[in-house]
């Protein structure tokens, strides 16, 4: 190429590129000039939209963001809802293992640990004659279920298992003195559960079920007496035969009588299993506190003793009741 042709190409580019400049500046000229000529308020709305979109787009990023983190953590409370509901499904499995097995009994804590292993079911001790009275005896607690408990120096010198089977093995013997038929619920050191105890006299169809306990209290060993409970229905039957019991075991002496009670002593709209789930005249009489030592010297020196006042006063009533039929 001629050195005149190179010189006239680059006059050509350097015409262009001054061409460009000049309709680049043109062009910020114009909207200079534009601008300037805009008023001042307008100036200033589009600047507070210009602000406003910045602001906008801020915005959206920041709830954008906190979304993403919204539904991280709704993830993870789905997942422990899932977790929490596997956990219920199979505890749900589990009680209904439990309740086909059989059905929940009011069992009371033991106080003693376990010595001999669990006895079966001890069936009613005597088939009941026909024509004849049935008074069902309950001796409460057996086995590992101690109940109450006497300790002296931390140690245990009397269990309420063990007065009351003594207690109810009295009033049986008592009992043969009126031709009764006697139905024991136990006559070992064997533990029941409280619908079994009831369910023994409802089989055996007895006229009344009484249930012998002792009575504890560990503020004070002043606290004493012989309490009687019955449903807080207060059926007739029962609270006739109860005060009768309680006026006969008086006149022997030995214990305060702190007299007929409803319900359980924790509310009086409840009721202990044996008066709930019993179908006859029924009752649990609390003779006296093992924790007091003068109702554990009079049951000690007395119990046969009340063991015939109260079995002449059940057959009384039983003849009154069948005479009232």
């Amino acid at each position: 190429m001629s050195s005149n042709n190179r010189r006239t190409n680059t006059n050509v580019i350097s015409k262009m590129m001054n061409a460009g400049k000049r309709a680049v500046a043109g062009v910020l000229s114009f909207v200079m000039d534009k601008w300037n000529s805009l008023h001042r308020e307008t100036k200033k709305v589009f600047g507070i939209s210009l602000v406003a979109g910045l602001v906008l787009v801020a915005t959206v990023v920041v709830l954008a963001i906190c979304l993403g983190n919204v539904t991280k953590k709704l993830d993870s409370v789905q997942a422990m809802s899932s977790n929490l509901q596997q956990e219920l499904d199979r505890v749900t499995n589990e009680m209904e293992t439990v309740l086909q097995k059989g059905p929940l009994t009011e069992v009371p804590q033991p106080t003693i640990a376990p010595t001999t292993a669990a006895t079966a079911t001890p069936m009613p001790t005597a088939t009941p004659e026909p024509d004849k009275y049935i008074v069902c005896i309950d001796a409460g607690h057996g086995d590992w279920d101690g109940g109450a408990v006497k300790t002296v120096n931390g140690v245990e010198v009397r269990v309420e298992k063990d007065d009351n089977l003594r207690m109810a093995m009295l009033f049986r013997e008592a009992l043969k003195a009126y031709d009764v038929e006697v139905v024991m619920t136990r006559e070992t050191d064997t533990y029941l559960s409280l619908s079994e105890r009831a369910g023994i006299a409802n089989a055996a169809g007895a006229d009344v079920l009484i249930s012998f306990h002792r009575n504890a209290y560990a503020g004070t060993a002043e606290v004493s007496g012989v309490e009687y409970w019955i449903h807080n229905s207060r059926p007739a039957d029962a609270e006739s035969l109860a005060q009768r019991i309680s006026a006969e075991v008086v006149a022997i002496g030995g214990m305060l009588n702190r007299g007929v009670k409803y319900g359980t002593i924790a509310s009086s709209k409840e009721n202990y299993a044996i008066n709930r789930e019993a179908n006859m005249a029924s009752m649990i009489i609390e003779l006296g506190f093992i924790s007091s030592e003068s109702d554990n010297a009079a049951l000690d020196e007395y119990g046969e003793d009340y063991a015939k006042g109260m079995a002449k006063v059940v057959y009384e009533w039983l003849e009154e009741q069948a005479q009232a039929r």
